[in-house]
């Protein structure tokens, strides 16, 4: 079996990922060396980083494969990220994490690994294309999900009590209970159904390296656009997408081609 995963991930870097299938026991024996990978580098962090970072590489590789073989959750995304960031490649971390927080909305951990990352990679200032509303969601999506779930429903139902003993009783007092649920209803179901809608949207772009020339066309031979460079860690939404090369927005409010290799693509 061991020989077999070992073909299988020399087999990758000749292969397109699409064209590579495990069967169910072979990811979970890759699975397995992945953990063992990641768990072998947190051992050795304290007396030998070195070793550690390249234990945690190859855990991100065996993550990677996954990721790129089978259905990637949530769960995975996470794991891959994690292995990547304590190996040193913090762009690819970054871009893990985002499509984790698109699979686990409202997931605390991943809210927080990714915010770590981000500001790693210089935060806000390497986020361009982003609107006002794309803030404010990405903050009201850190509230855990099931959270906003229950607090709508529980003010659903106080709301719906408050006024059916309004109705019944004729009493005023029933009133002042309608009114602060209806409010906390409106706030905590606004939320949870902002949460759902950002779970999908359009693709986005992660810088994967520094020095990354943007061009005003999808080919080497194409001139740079606008004298843009784009730093490893830049998020952008993808445009367009045209063969091996991405149409992104810019930092400079204008759009430009950037090849694959150079980007890690997040799905919506």
């Amino acid at each position: 079996m061991r020989k077999l995963i070992v073909m299988i991930i020399a087999g990758c870097f000749a292969l397109p990922a699409a064209a590579i299938e495990l069967t169910a026991d072979q990811r979970a024996a890759l699975l397995v060396e992945a953990q063992q990978a990641f768990d072998h580098g947190v051992s050795l962090e304290a007396d030998d980083p070195a070793g550690a970072k390249e234990a945690f590489a190859r855990a991100a590789n065996k993550y990677g494969l996954l990721a790129d073989t089978a259905d990637a959750g949530g769960e995975l995304m996470f794991n891959l990220g994690n292995a990547q960031l304590l190996a040193g490649r913090e762009a690819e971390a970054l871009a893990s994490f985002k499509q984790a927080a698109k699979l686990l909305p409202g997931d605390r951990r991943v809210a927080r690994h990714l915010a770590y990352t981000r500001a790693l990679l210089g935060g806000e200032d390497h986020q361009t294309g982003r609107s006002a509303w794309a803030t404010v969601r990405g903050g009201i999506a850190q509230v855990p999900i099931d959270i906003q779930k229950w607090t709508t429903v529980a003010a659903w139902n106080v709301l719906w009590l408050s006024l059916a003993g309004a109705v019944i009783c004729q009493r005023v007092r029933w009133r002042w209970t309608a009114a602060p649920a209806a409010v906390v209803c409106v706030l905590a179901g606004g939320m949870w159904l902002t949460t759902l809608w950002g779970v999908g949207g359009p693709p986005e772009a992660v810088v994967l390296r520094d020095g990354v020339i943007a061009r005003s066309g999808d080919g080497e031979a194409f001139a740079q656009k606008e004298g843009v460079v784009l730093d490893a860690g830049t998020e952008t939404p993808v445009v367009a997408r045209r063969g091996a090369w991405i149409k992104v927005s810019l930092p400079s409010g204008g759009e430009g081609w950037i090849h694959e290799r150079d980007a890690a693509l997040v799905e919506g």
